[in-house]
């Protein structure tokens, strides 16, 4: 059942209020990111300022736009927001923009006078025990620290990342390798059915099995219920297979949704979605610059 019904009237109603209390605002569309690869560059980090603009643009009409990421607190307030911070032309224009990161583990968004707010956890997440952070470090330490560090500090993900000025292809060999010791570790700490081992293109991720991009789009759902936000229709982007959780999230809720497409072509291979997916010719951030200019100019691909 969905959060909201798409008709206008909310299928929940919030704690003590009747149903007549409850009065969205409809928007016609909702952009909501994957950063890492769409946003910026996937090995420079480079951060794509034709994005930030078309994104700027939409907070500034009082658009909501949501970012769903895996990458931890530090590296979005440091890394990325003040991209929009600086751009953005009224400062509570802000308050149209929810984070969530850490693979929906939590959540952020700006005060009605553009502050942030204190990040909400969704419930029930098992963060990373102590010993098990531990010997990961130490392996990483040991036996990977040509290619890889440590990567930034998250609660609830212990993600590795490729090491700067590495080799990318001896990278790929050694995350392959690294994979495997993991998840004898995972065993070894008798956390198998807890957590998992998730590679993706620059990091190695030891998470709660509840975490990923459907639980990041449920908490962006969460938001606009709670911000008395109704979108007509959702457009999510994203550079990984595990990306397209979003779009079979928001789909699964009931809600009319497409998904850009913007990694290689080659993770799709086989694949069928109850929805339209675009693969745009461009790659990476480029091709959410590919698919916002046409949409821009009123096209789609």
């Amino acid at each position: 059942m969905p959060l909201f019904s798409q008709s206008g009237s909310r299928e929940n109603n919030f704690p003590g209020e009747p149903s007549s209390a409850y009065t969205p605002r409809v928007i016609p569309e909702m952009l909501l990111f994957d950063i890492d690869g769409v946003i910026t560059e996937p090995i420079t980090g480079n951060v794509e300022l034709r994005v930030v603009q078309e994104i700027v643009a939409l907070l500034d009409k009082d658009d909501p736009v949501a970012f769903n990421t895996g990458r931890g607190l530090r590296w979005v307030t440091q890394d990325i927001l003040p991209y929009f911070e600086k751009r953005i032309s009224k400062r509570n224009a802000l308050r149209n923009l929810c984070i969530v990161y850490q693979k929906g583990a939590f959540r952020i968004t700006y005060s009605e006078s553009g502050e942030l707010k204190a990040p909400i956890a969704s419930p029930n997440i098992i963060l990373i025990p102590t010993p098990l952070r531990n010997e990961a470090l130490q392996l990483i330490a040991t036996k990977y620290a040509k290619t890889m560090f440590p990567g930034e500090e998250k609660e609830a993900v212990f993600s590795p990342q490729f090491k700067p000025n590495a080799n990318f292809y001896q990278y790929k060999a050694d995350q392959e390798k690294l994979v495997i010791d993991l998840q004898t570790m995972l065993h070894r700490h008798n956390q198998a059915d807890q957590f998992r081992i998730d590679p993706t293109r620059i990091a190695t991720d030891i998470e709660d099995k509840q975490l990923g991009k459907a639980l990041g789009a449920q908490q962006v759902l969460v938001w606009l219920q709670e911000q008395r936000l109704q979108p007509e229709h959702f457009i999510a982007f994203g550079d990984s297979k595990l990306d397209i959780g979003m779009a079979e999230e928001i789909h699964r809720q009931g809600f009319p949704v497409e998904f850009v497409f913007v990694g290689e072509k080659s993770q799709l291979e086989g694949m069928q979605f109850p929805f339209p997916l675009y693969s745009t010719n461009a790659f990476c951030e480029q091709g959410t610059v590919e698919y916002l200019t046409m949409r821009k100019n009123g096209k789609r691909l």
